[in-house]
This record gives C-alpha cells, sequence and structure tokens, in this order.
C-alpha cells in the first residue's frame, strides 16, 4: 500500500444534506465533504456538528492530493481558490511531510498552483526520502515544473545523486555555481561533487565486471574503498570481482567483513557458499546456505545446497534439494545439468 492510498483511507465523506452558501460559493445538496476520519470521529464524540474551515480544506486538499482524478474538482475548486491566501499555514507545517506533500499536491491537481509550491512539494518529497519512502520520480517531476533557480538545481542534483546518476547530478550542481549561492551551499555543493565522480567510478567498475573485465573492475573498486569504508554494495562488488578472479580466500574474507553488518540479503550467503565450494569447504558452504534459506527460498541456494550435500556424501538429500530447485526455477540450464551429474555420480 503506498502513502498516498494510505491517505485516502483515512479520509471519510459527509454528506451535505442541504445546500451550503459560503459567500458567492456554493457546496450543493448530496455533495460528499471529504473529512480525515480522526476529526470526524472526535466530532461525533463531543457531540459537535460542525466543522471548522482548516478541516475542511485539509479534507479537500488531502483528498485530491491523493487522488487528482476525483469527481467534483470543478465544485471543490472555486471553494478552495477563494480560500487560497489563507493556506499557506496548512500545507508548509513541517511536522507532518507527507501531509505537507499531499496538500500541495492538492492545490496542484486542482490547478491552483502558485509560485514556489513545485518546490515546496518537492521538498516534502526529499523529507520522505529520507525516511525511507522513494519519492525520487515524483520530485524531479515536480522540480521540472518549477521555475529554474538554485535550489532547483540543487535539490535536483541530490535527486540523481540518490537515483545513482551521478553525471545528471554533476550537471545539475555546475549549472548553479554561477548563482550567488550561501557559502555552506556552495561547500556543500562542492563536497557532493567530489563524492559523485568517485561514485562515477563505481559504475564504471560494474560495466567492467559485467564485460567480464575482472581484474580492471577489482582494481576500480578497490581505489574507493577507502573513501568508502561502510558502503555495501561496492564492498559487494569487490568481493565479487575476487571470486570471479578466482582469489576464494580474499574473496571470503569481504563477505564475510559485509556479514558483520548485513545479514538479511540472501545472495551475500550464496556468494559465502561459493567460494568455500570453490574451496572444497562442502560443510562451510552448507551452513552459509541453511541461513540464506531462512530468509527466502531461492533456486540458486538450493542448487547451491544440493552441491554442497553431494560433495558431502549425502547423494539422497542433495536430488531431494535439486527437485526443490527445479520446481523454483524449471527453466534453469545449470540446475538440469547438475541433476544429470549428481545421478550419475
Amino acid at each position: 500500500m503506498t502513502l498516498f492510498n494510505k491517505t485516502l483511507e483515512d479520509l471519510s465523506f459527509l454528506e451535505l444534506r442541504r445546500e451550503l452558501k459560503l459567500g458567492d460559493i456554493i457546496l450543493p445538496k448530496g455533495l460528499n465533504l471529504p473529512l480525515y476520519t480522526t476529526v470526524l470521529e472526535k466530532k461525533i464524540k463531543r457531540g459537535e456538528l460542525d466543522f471548522g474551515t482548516e478541516e475542511i480544506l485539509e479534507g479537500i486538499l488531502s483528498l485530491y492530493g491523493a487522488d487528482k482524478d476525483f469527481k467534483d474538482k470543478d465544485i471543490y475548486r472555486p471553494f478552495v481558490k477563494t480560500l487560497q491566501p489563507l493556506l499557506g499555514y496548512l500545507y508548509e507545517r513541517r511536522d507532518n511531510p507527507l501531509k505537507s506533500l499531499i496538500m500541495a499536491l492538492g492545490l496542484i491537481h486542482l490547478d491552483l498552483e502558485e509560485e514556489g509550491l513545485f518546490l515546496f512539494a518537492a521538498e516534502r518529497c526529499n523529507d520522505l526520502i529520507k525516511e525511507g519512502y522513494d519519492y525520487s520520480d515524483l520530485a524531479l517531476e515536480l522540480l521540472d515544473k518549477e521555475k529554474p533557480s538554485w535550489p532547483v538545481g540543487y535539490h535536483r542534483g541530490y535527486l540523481y545523486y540518490n537515483k545513482e546518476r551521478y553525471e545528471e547530478a554533476l550537471r545539475s550542481w555546475r549549472g548553479i555555481l554561477d548563482e550567488e549561492l550561501p557559502t555552506e551551499i556552495r561547500d556543500e555543493v562542492f563536497s557532493m561533487m567530489v563524492l559523485a565522480e568517485k561514485k562515477k567510478e563505481y559504475l564504471l567498475g560494474r560495466e567492467l565486471l559485467f564485460k567480464e573485465r575482472y581484474e580492471e573492475a577489482r582494481q576500480v573498486f578497490k581505489s574507493l574503498l577507502i573513501d568508502f569504508p561502510h558502503w555495501y554494495d561496492l564492498h559487494f562488488y569487490y568481493g565479487l570481482s575476487l571470486r570471479f578472479l578466482e582469489h576464494h580466500s580474499e574473496a571470503l574474507g569481504v563477505f564475510y567483513g559485509l556479514l558483520h553488518t548485513k545479514r538479511d540479503d540472501i545472495h551475500l550467503y550464496n556468494e559465502l557458499a561459493l567460494c568455500h565450494l570453490f574451496l572444497q569447504e562442502a560443510e562451510e558452504a552448507r551452513v552459509q546456505l541453511i541461513e540464506g534459506l531462512k530468509l527466502a527460498d531461492h533456486p540458486d541456494l538450493r542448487l547451491n545446497l544440493a552441491i554442497s550435500l553431494f560433495e558431502l556424501g549425502d547423494k539422497k538429500a542433495a536430488l531431494t534439494e535439486i527437485n526443490r530447485a527445479k520446481g523454483l526455477a524449471p527453466e534453469d540450464e545449470l540446475i538440469d545439468q547438475w541433476q544429470d551429474y549428481i545421478e550419475r555420480g
């Protein structure tokens, strides 16, 4: 469930039993007025039947922020437009970035954009990104609609950086260096540009690895390790390059180091097992594969478990694991090859 869907679930609708006039604006009888369910419940418990302007606006903006295609837009829009000068205090509250974002989007979806609104909404997306939600694409879309300015380029650079689009991040940051930036922002941008240049090297290393240029990839990854001692993906791919170069003991050292900080990656357990198998340490491989399978069932783990069991002399158990692997990946030719080999062994 997305956060926007959750917002829709948090709304209730109160049907107007009579026509409601607010100056020149008329809300017709039968219109469904959106309100947060928590607000409605509090009113009912207190025996109150009236609703404040803020509560109604929160409901309307949240509704259209979460669902831009909801009906009756032409009815709600004039009502919100009349009160728009009062809305800043509503959607600019920083204590709830999700509600701020959704209400800002509500204005946008009601075609009531105002200066700086797209940038504001993009900044709230960034707040949510920091909390672990991926609103990068939405933020970039919002920034593309905002007037060019250094804050737009600054935020766009960060969004590209977080999406590993380092060249685009650098282009965005270079584009604002001629602006009159606050000193702390300029220093920050220069620091981030240095990091982006280095992380471009990481992408080059991955490209070399996928092209089977393992030694070149290893050198690229190794050159970055000192600058990024806690970057999981970098160290994982460095270990992978070592394994492909058949430096299995060295690769094990890298992978076990990663295991101290991240224990929920099934691919890490698989790599540990493969290194142990190449070193003819089948029991150690079996132990790691069992740990990986506690996280998720995966054909690679099942296949390598079958191989480790076969190496340990348990042909029957090995074939059981082969069948389980086939059930997960029936078209995998490598599994078929190992099944033939074990059956003949």
